[in-house]
């Protein structure tokens, strides 16, 4: 529950006590000249809509680090598109709270669509009966606009559109990469000497890292890092949360509540609040509180599933049966018994499995699912032949190939992870045999676990003799055994047996793997199709530059223009040096290698790197910003050296 309540840690609205503030309407007019100030271009003329003279007076106005930022409003209005979200034709208001000042109002808005949807926190201002915004905020940072603008003014010639609206989309850039951190790549960011940042971005900087800390569940390092943003706390609230999030990950529960309770001192109570709050009651064994709390945020949104675990949690023996009435009052009741009783499972809590199925059943006794979950059941008090039985009724309930699919495979898979394969195989019957054994059989093969395998092949030989997957098996259990030849034979008498195309494309990606493991490249090259084991080879040996230079050689002599081949021939110039040269091959050839989805991510991030080496640091960002998520590397460094013309170091961060 830690993570997912983290996931809302920087969410809550940053404001003082509530005076008169728009309602939803209000803020649902103010948001329509928003859309087409964001659809336009990178400059735009001066919006009557956005309220200028407020923006330019927050960002002229000092506390932005004590810098001299003077920027007249039609330089403001140029720079606009430059802080650009997408969504808000879908933008929906959240939260609304007033200022400190009389005429002005905080509201927490959500943009995009349900795949796409990010928050921000938006800054309105009365102008007589309407409300006109002026400063936003992309959460989680706590960074706004006004001091956005302010950075691209802090560093450079004054009020020049050219040059601060490259500043500011540089900035922004920056926040992003912050705000969106490439997985594994994110240690390499943090490494980044913090006192390279723009000052404005320090909030924003300390806030990820102490985020990231506790993520990582280094929660003593994360604790640390926000004791040293306490003074921060009164400006931004959310900081109170994510220490209270901290103490609650570190075990110290009474500190937890207590840091929520300045969260709330300072913005009122609150959904995260109150879910924290509840799990730091129940930790200190104050279950009755604990419940309250979560009840508290079930009234305010039913069917939350964080809060409907909690109070299961809560509530004593006996007093489960409340969680029936929460399931009904939720806008979906199958999603929050499915969501509830998941949770169980992926927990090992099958014992406690009984109060949730007797509850939902008092809602749809015919629900395919309560038969599902049943089968759980009976499966972990050693009866998998009857929870067999129970899942195919499920399925049959259903009357949906789809949901037939996912509740074999779900069952299947929790079987094969309590070590129950043998089990799960033997309790289905013919008519199930070859999917029960192929999902068994793959995951025996994910762990490399020879003796599983061998023992479910065995089985399925005995049950299906011609079965067209067996030699896969086989020849997998050889390679796992370190005899390459026996491997190939048995991949090769799989593809006589005539294979669907997807056990056929199986067999070819196996028989690759196995001769290259082999170190018989040239076999692996000749494998059919050509085209997919080259791909498939070339990557397979992408740090030997002699080999692929010799795979690269054979494929454009057999098929000269041929995109993937020409890929690498530009990726081995790159690693030679001629960058000149590559850069030549990939502008004559960018829209064959753009057009190819599995060859665009290498092109982009080669491509970068070429005119990084060049020096043509502008064509560098664009392309890096064009290439979005099929970029491999972190773009943080480059950014960061690039605004400040660090040339040299913006090259040295690409490399």
């Amino acid at each position: 529950m830690i993570r997912a309540l983290l996931a809302m840690a920087l969410l809550a609205p940053i404001c003082a006590p509530a005076v008169e503030r728009p309602d939803e309407q209000a803020i649902a007019a103010a948001l329509v000249p928003l859309a087409a100030i964001f659809a336009q271009g990178p400059t735009i003329p001066v919006a009557a809509q956005w309220d200028m003279q407020r923006l330019t007076e927050v960002v002229n106005g000092g506390g932005l680090g004590g810098r001299d930022t003077r920027i007249d409003r039609a330089t403001l209005a140029s720079l606009l598109a430059a802080t650009r979200v997408n969504g808000w034709e879908h933008a929906r208001l959240l939260t609304c709270a007033g200022t400190d000042r009389a005429d002005e109002a905080v509201a927490l808005v959500r943009c995009g669509d349900a795949d796409g949807a990010r928050m921000v926190r938006l800054w309105l201002r009365r102008d007589g009966a309407t409300w006109r915004p002026y400063d936003l905020e992309i959460l989680p940072l706590p960074l706004r606009l006004s001091a956005l603008l302010a950075i691209g003014v802090a560093d450079g010639p004054r009020n020049d559109p050219n040059q601060l609206s490259a500043a500011c989309r540089l900035a922004l850039c920056v926040l992003n990469a912050i705000a969106n951190p490439r997985g594994d790549n994110l240690n390499d960011i943090l490494r980044l000497d913090a006192t390279a940042l723009p000052h404005a971005l320090m909030p924003a900087f300390d806030v990820t890292h102490a985020t990231w800390l506790l993520g990582c569940g280094n929660h003593q390092a994360a604790l640390a890092a926000l004791d040293g943003l306490v003074d921060m706390e009164a400006a931004y609230p959310s900081l109170s949360m994510l220490r209270a999030h901290a103490l609650l990950a570190c075990g110290r529960h009474a500190d937890a509540l207590a840091a929520a309770a300045s969260f709330e001192a300072l913005v009122g109570s609150d959904v995260q609040s109150s879910l924290l709050r509840g799990s730091a009651l129940q930790a200190l064994g104050r279950c009755d509180e604990a419940a309250a709390a979560y009840r508290a945020v079930l009234a305010a949104r039913p069917g939350l599933n964080d809060a409907i675990a909690g109070l299961f949690d809560a509530l004593p023996e006996g007093r489960k049966g409340e969680i029936a009435a929460v399931l009904r009052a939720a806008p979906q009741p199958e999603h929050a018994f499915s969501c509830l009783a998941n949770g169980l499972l992926n927990e090992e809590r099958t014992d406690e499995l009984d109060d949730v199925l007797t509850a939902y059943a008092t809602i749809d006794a015919d629900e395919p699912e309560l038969v599902f979950f049943r089968a759980f059941r009976l499966a972990a008090v050693d009866l998998p032949g009857e929870a067999a039985d129970a899942i195919r009724g499920a399925w049959n309930q259903a009357g949906d190939e789809d949901r037939r699919s996912t509740y074999i495979g779900l069952f299947l898979e929790w079987m094969a992870a309590a070590g129950r394969s043998g089990e799960a195989y033997a309790a289905f019957g013919d008519a199930d045999r070859d999917a029960v054994f192929s999902t068994l059989a793959d995951s025996a093969l994910a762990e490399s676990d020879v003796p599983l395998l061998s023992s479910l092949c065995a089985a399925h030989a005995h049950a299906r003799p011609g079965a067209k997957d067996l030699p896969l098996y086989a020849g997998e259990i050889a390679r796992l055994n370190g005899d390459a030849d026996r491997a190939d034979v048995a991949f090769r008498r799989g593809v006589a047996l005539e294979p669907s195309d997807e056990l056929a494309e199986r067999y070819r990606a196996a028989r690759v793997i196995n001769l290259h493991a082999a170190g018989r490249l040239a076999e692996a090259a000749a494998v059919a199709p050509l085209e997919a084991s080259f791909r498939q080879l070339a990557v397979l040996i992408a740090g030997r530059d002699a080999d692929l230079a010799t795979l690269v050689g054979a494929r454009l002599a057999a098929a000269p223009e041929n995109p993937a081949a020409r890929l690498w021939e530009a990726v081995l110039r790159f690693r030679a040096g001629a960058y000149a040269e590559t850069a030549d091959l990939f502008a004559m050839r960018s829209a064959l290698f753009c057009e190819d989805e599995g060859l665009a991510g290498r092109y982009f991030d080669t491509r970068v790197r070429t005119l990084v080496r060049l020096g043509r640091h502008a064509e560098a960002l664009d392309l890096a910003m064009a290439g979005g998520e099929t970029l491999d590397d972190p773009r943080f460094e480059l950014v960061v050296h690039a605004a400040r013309g660090e040339r040299a170091a913006a090259q040295e961060a690409w490399e």
